[in-house]
């Protein structure tokens, strides 16, 4: 492609959205207030241009229509000083930037009385202008007079009709002599009466229902309202909601009647104000200025025509360049942030261009699945992008850019096809280039596509029906998924093992405290048979028990004193791993931000001097207060003492060596037990203890993120039943996608040996959980089972497993899974179980006169994406991809879906590849992209032309090049009655 149509072909030639007033007075009128109110020398009328031209600047206007009554002579004043702006910096205004003038005039008409504005093409020559006045049988007015003077109505014989048919019959280049090569004037002027109902000469008069149902006209105007201030009854007749006045419906322009202007001082800069230009605008869509435009706009208005600002896709993919192809060469392309179209003869690269962008953008086909029924008769998307690539892009060393903009931020995201793995470099506008792994591109800059048949194909794809589904609510669903694997699932499984701690703490203190019991039993019962001992022996003998367990007491509570140092030592050191926060520099609110950065280092110096005044405290037993140590020195001191008359008294009652010394081992095992057996109790308390009130239990913030997941997409579900109109509904079944639960299942019971039908068991086992009414609970249920296979060994009797029972799992099964280990089980003690969505087709009706619905599997390819087609494009998301959607349709739907398109562009982008017209004409393309096969050189296809349907090369090629082109046109106007 030659530079300079690749540079034709960077900015987004497509339709957008202008602001315009068309209903503009000059300083000729009558009632004009304000500056310029005689401006008669050429100087004068100049000076008014520009400062008219800075104010439609200053209020953000792009369109204007000068319509003054009967009149066009300071028209061309005006379009004169639009085309000579300039910028600040003294350069050009982009095209599509700089003021639309609309040549245009007042009439006043008899019959019916009534006020019309006829609005002409921007640039049609100044003598066919000129021409109208002798069609109209107007005489103008004199340019060197100030003001229009006498303004009369037209005769009774020029009612709408007549208007319209003169003014066709006049020539857009009356000077041409040549009959054949006079261009008539029809269809570059719209004639647009005045619709408020009981306003100034409006056509909406009492006994008019059939004057306004038989007029040739589909748009009128209102002047200084909005369309929503307009009594309900009003509206209803302009929305085509009223039989008497022939159900027609026209699209309404806001207009300001703008006729003052006034000096007002801006920020010390005295400017010219024009009082009420642009106070009631109108939003409308083209890509040339021109009558046809507008005409387009109010039979699509819908799409073209807004009484507010029009919220566009806040994701959209820009532009996309690639350096060199096989099929394409070289190619820059911008896109519009609405609804894109690649039209063109087959192999002339649509597909390929927008498998390219695909591409560039990570987003992977859904890959080949042999375990999906029937897969050996879908199409493996991967393996034709994978060739694609390599035989049309690699083979030239080429990359591609795709430039994309979220929330109004542009990033260009380039990757290069001789780069082995899925590294792409990503340049956010600081110009910072960084590489960016697949699925990072994927996550931050998202499209939803499809290759041509893959919508048809992707309707039994669970994930992909969830992925459709839930595309509205992605991000909220991420957050909660991400909370549930990052942050509640560890918090569960550290709890668990806490609770399995508690579990084997509790089993040791049992054995310990049994241990201690006998002991002291065996110590007993040797002390009894002990020689002859005095009264003060055997007192000494009996409270030894007694003592040795204050001793072990003791020794338990100060060991808790080195417990709280080592604690502190601890949170003193996690508080100096958090750093002293910085405040921002060269900042709106540094000042504020270096206040609440001292505030927040203050605390943390305060609590690391508490912690360390506190540790300062600590050292065993000198920790506490002198009374509190005298008493420990004084019950010591007495343990002592009892200690060595303990001893005196067994040395001397001891009939034997051997007798003393067991009772002198027992005494010593018992004290080594009692401090274990402290242990253990201090650690079981320290586990027992409740969790901080304020905080929810893990389990509970477990079933509650699945809940809140549940809800959201429950919601979504609604939503999406709603939109199809009985056509299909989407139902949520909570917990119920099996993938997860047969991957953790299948990985236990292949534990067993010899289980026959394994798979179809643990299916079953899936099939259990899924359809109970709490999954998540009786998933827990299941592995209480599992695990007290595990626990029961190869013991004779088999715990009660009514889940297992269910599943089929036999009593030889059962055995098979006592060879489970604990680990095993708890390993799948928690797993996150994903949401299903079922989706099934509307299907006739019940005798009950309900919907009958099937299965969505059961339904033919075609109703299946028409039903994933009518859900995508029912949501707001990012840019929408999909090449020949036709090709997925049935015939009967896609003047639906067109007609959804017209909708759904206003919230996310969509760029379809077609050769449908009806999509690409009722659908209201913004852009259609032509491609072309290639006249010369060695690519097979170029880009020829770029424009919308009001753009006449592109209307034109969309009538004789693609099926059915004027059949949608006719369609188009059959629709709104035209």
């Amino acid at each position: 492609m030659p530079d300079s149509a690749k540079q034709a072909f960077r900015m987004d030639r497509g339709a957008r959205f202008y602001r315009c007033d068309f209903q503009v007075h000059t300083p000729r009128d009558q009632n004009w207030t304000g500056e310029f109110a005689n401006v008669v020398s050429e100087q004068d009328r100049k000076a008014y241009a520009t400062a008219f031209v800075a104010s439609c600047r200053r209020k953000g206007i792009n369109a204007v229509a000068i319509t003054d009554h009967n009149d066009l002579c300071l028209f061309s004043f005006i379009r004169d000083a639009a085309l000579a702006e300039r910028t600040s910096t003294g350069g050009d205004y982009q095209p599509f930037e700089k003021l639309v003038v609309f040549p245009g005039i007042e009439l006043t008409l008899s019959a019916p009385s009534c006020q019309v504005l006829v609005l002409f093409d921007p640039g049609l020559p100044d003598d066919a202008l000129k021409s109208v006045w002798g069609a109209l049988g107007v005489i103008p007015y004199p340019p060197a007079n100030a003001k229009i003077s006498g303004v009369q109505p037209l005769g009774t014989d020029k009612d709408l009709h007549e208007v319209t048919k003169v003014l066709g019959q006049l020539c857009v280049n009356p000077h041409e002599s040549i009959p054949e090569k006079r261009i008539p004037l029809k269809g570059h002027f719209i004639v647009l009466p005045h619709v408020r109902k009981h306003g100034h000469k409006t056509i909406l008069r009492d006994g008019n229902h059939k004057v306004y149902a038989e007029m040739p006209c589909v748009g009128g105007y209102i002047e200084g309202r909005l369309y929503t201030e307009l009594e309900s009854a009003n509206r209803e007749i302009l929305e085509g909601k009223k039989k008497e006045y022939g159900s027609k419906k026209v699209a309404v322009f806001q207009t300001s009647d703008c006729r003052a202007a006034q000096k007002l001082n801006q920020g010390g800069v005295e400017i010219i104000d024009f009082g009420d230009l642009g106070k009631w605008s109108t939003w409308v869509k083209w890509t040339e200025p021109s009558a046809e435009a507008l005409r387009q706009a109010c039979l699509g208005a819908p799409s073209r025509l807004a009484h507010v600002e029009p919220q566009l896709p806040t994701h959209r993919i820009c532009s996309v360049s690639v350096t060199n192809s096989k099929f394409l060469g070289s190619v820059e392309l911008g896109l519009n942030p609405q609804f894109n179209a690649f039209v063109g003869g087959r192999g002339t690269g649509k597909s390929t261009l927008l498998e390219y962008m695909r591409w560039a953008l990570c987003d992977d086909p859904v890959a080949f699945d042999p375990s999906i029924e029937a897969a050996q008769e879908l199409p493996d998307f991967q393996k034709r992008r994978k060739s694609l690539i390599e035989k049309t892009l690699k083979a030239h060393g080429a990359t591609v850019t795709v430039k994309y903009e979220k929330f109004g931020v542009a990033y260009e995201i380039v990757r290069s096809a001789t780069e082995a793995t899925e590294k792409v470099t990503v340049i956010p506008p600081g110009g910072t280039r960084q590489e960016m792994t697949g699925e990072s591109v994927r996550r931050e800059f998202p499209v939803v596509s499809y290759a041509q048949k893959q919508l048809s194909c992707v309707g039994t794809l669970p994930d992909e029906i969830l992925r459709i589904v839930t595309g509205p609510v992605r991000d909220a669903v991420s957050r909660l998924n991400e909370d549930i694997r990052q942050v509640v699932l560890p918090r569960l499984k550290e709890d668990r093992q806490r609770q399995l701690r508690l579990e084997e703490l509790r089993i040791q203190e049992k054995e310990v405290d049994e241990k201690t019991s006998l002991l002291r039993t065996q110590i007993q019962s040797l002390q009894g048979q002990l020689g002859t001992m005095t009264a003060a022996q055997q007192a000494v003998i009996g409270e030894h028990s007694n003592i040795t367990e204050e001793k072990q007491w003791l020794a338990t509570g100060l060991a808790q004193l080195a417990s709280i140092e080592e604690v502190l030592l601890t949170a003193k050191s996690g508080v100096e791993q958090i750093a002293e926060l910085k405040a921002l520099e060269q900042k709106p609110n540094s000042g504020d931000l270096t206040i609440i950065a001292g505030g927040v280092n203050s605390v943390r110096r305060q609590a690391l001097s508490v912690i360390s005044e506190l540790k300062a405290k600590i050292d065993g037993v000198k920790s506490l207060t002198a009374d509190e140590q005298a008493v420990v020195a004084k019950i010591q001191a007495a343990h002592q003492v009892h200690e060595t008359a303990y001893k005196a008294c067994i040395e001397e009652a001891a009939k034997s060596q051997q007798q003393l010394e067991a009772i002198g081992q027992l005494n010593k095992d018992l004290q080594r037990f009692g401090q274990k057996l402290a242990e253990l109790r201090s650690q079981i308390q320290i586990l027992s203890a409740l969790p901080d009130a304020s905080q929810e239990s893990p389990w509970n913030s477990w079933t509650s993120k699945h809940a809140e997941r549940a809800t959201l997409l429950r919601d979504q579900c609604l939503k999406i039943t709603n939109q199809a109109q009985d056509a299909f509904k989407a139902t949520l079944q909570p917990c119920a996608e099996t993938k997860e639960m047969f991957e953790a299942l299948d990985g236990l019971v292949s534990r067993g040996k010899d289980i026959r039908k394994r798979e179809e068991k643990v299916r079953g086992l899936c099939r259990v959980v899924a359809e109970a009414a709490d999954p998540l609970h009786k998933w827990q249920e299941l592995i209480a089972e599992f695990d007290a296979l595990a626990r029961s060994g190869q013991s004779a009797g088999l715990p009660n497993t009514p889940i297992l029972d269910e599943a089929d799992f036999t009593e030889q099964n059962r055995k098979a899974l006592q060879a489970l280990r604990i680990q095993d089980v708890e390993e799948k003690r928690y797993v996150p179980i994903e949401d299903r969505i079922v989706f099934e087709f509307a299907f006739g009706q019940r005798p009950d006169g309900m919907t009958e619905f099937i299965a969505f599997h059961e339904a033919s390819p075609g109703q299946q994406a028409t039903a994933l087609m009518r859900t995508l494009l029912s949501e707001q998301g990012p840019p929408l991809l999909i090449d020949q959607p036709e090709e997925d349709l049935d015939n009967e739907q896609i003047r639906a879906i067109s007609e959804r398109i017209a909708t759904t562009k206003h919230n996310r982008q969509l760029v379809f590849v077609s050769h449908n017209a009806n999509i690409v004409v009722n659908g209201d393309a913004e852009l259609v992209v032509h491609f072309n096969y290639a006249s010369t050189g060695t690519t097979k296809g170029v880009i020829e032309r770029t424009g919308s349907i009001d753009y006449a090369p592109i209307k034109d090629m969309i009538t004789s090049v693609m099926e059915g082109g004027r059949d949608a046109f006719e369609l188009r106007k059959q629709k709104y009655g035209f």
